[in-house]
């Protein structure tokens, strides 16, 4: 009987953690100090990865997800309108932070001086 809207669960669940995730660790900065800084990027978009397939198995059909993106007005395809466009931003995370170099150091410190929040140890 609810085994329908256990898909879309899995979609706010899912995303949700990684959309946070990301968002705390953008403000903080706190994973940018770690031996491996892709590490995190990477861990963000499995989760974000896992939700966006929760949207496909809300619709029954893969190729259904096609039909409702096509209607911007529809709440599912809002959703995976702003999921992808997250995963596509922490896609391009990932492959600084995993070129390394000079780039991340770049990103680091325009990150650092754009937000001066303090952040709970």
């Amino acid at each position: 009987m609810i085994l329908h809207v256990l898909p879309l669960l899995a979609f706010t669940t899912f995303a949700g953690f990684a959309a946070g995730a990301y968002a705390v660790d953008a403000v903080c900065g706190n994973g940018r100090e770690a031996k491996t800084p892709w590490l995190f990027p990477l861990v963000c978009v499995v989760p974000l990865g896992i939700g966006l397939c929760g949207t496909l198995a809300h619709l029954g059909q893969p190729l259904r997800f096609m039909n409702g993106m096509a209607n911007p007005a529809s709440g599912i395809s809002q959703e995976s309108y702003w999921a992808i466009a997250l995963g596509i931003v922490i896609v391009v995370d990932l492959v600084i932070s995993w070129r390394g170099g000079k780039t991340a150091r770049v990103a680091a410190s325009w990150r650092g001086r754009r937000l001066r929040l303090p952040c709970l140890s």
